[in-house]
């Protein structure tokens, strides 16, 4: 994304700046890479990880459930050399003597942290793959937020279309393209000063 919006792309010879643009058959794409550039940044902003039985959440015959750290990209980059959650979990399903099958149908930011659910068994990827993509895979996710001045609100639900704003992976309310998304908003705990 960051090759993309730098203008380090083209499509047949006209430099395009926003990531996720739909290609055609025949048409020529062109990447400017400079590899030195991208290992000293992955070098710089990576985190050193380790697979262990702790950060396997949920495992059976059809499923794997990781916690993902911040600091790691989920799916393999175009740097062999640099790690990711997919060939962590891909060596320890080998060392476990699993086979290498690995269905991914999510993923988490490099900067995020969380629960990544994988697929082990072919026969679980259809039922999987139409979870996510039909949005029937319920996601929760936990945030540390500054205390609201005004008065607290300990609930809430926030309705709003969300759509792509730029190539970079934020997101904006509405536009083209936006799809419905709903979020209930629960505080758990009020940390005191």
């Amino acid at each position: 994304r960051a090759l993309v919006a730098s203008g380090g792309a083209r499509v047949d010879g006209v430099v395009v700046r926003v990531a996720g643009r739909p290609l055609r058959a025949g048409q020529l794409v062109e990447a400017l890479v400079r590899a030195e550039l991208l290992r000293a940044a992955a070098e710089t902003t990576d985190r050193p990880f380790a697979l262990t039985e702790a950060a396997i959440l949920f495992r059976d015959g059809a499923l794997v459930a990781v916690d993902k750290p911040p600091g790691l990209p989920t799916h393999p980059t175009a740097d062999p050399r640099r790690p990711s959650l997919v060939s962590h979990v891909l060596a320890w399903l080998g060392r476990q003597g699993a086979s290498p099958a690995l269905a991914v149908h999510q993923r988490l930011d490099r900067d995020t942290s969380g629960v990544v659910l994988f697929g082990t068994d072919p026969r679980a990827n259809e039922g999987l793959a139409r979870a996510f993509a039909g949005r029937e895979a319920r996601k929760t996710y936990l945030a540390l937020v500054a205390r609201p001045t005004g008065p607290l609100v300990r609930r809430l639900r926030l309705d709003a279309a969300l759509g792509k704003a730029d190539g970079q992976g934020r997101v904006r309310v509405g536009g083209p393209g936006a799809r419905r998304a709903a979020t209930e908003v629960v505080v758990r705990e009020v940390l005191h000063r």
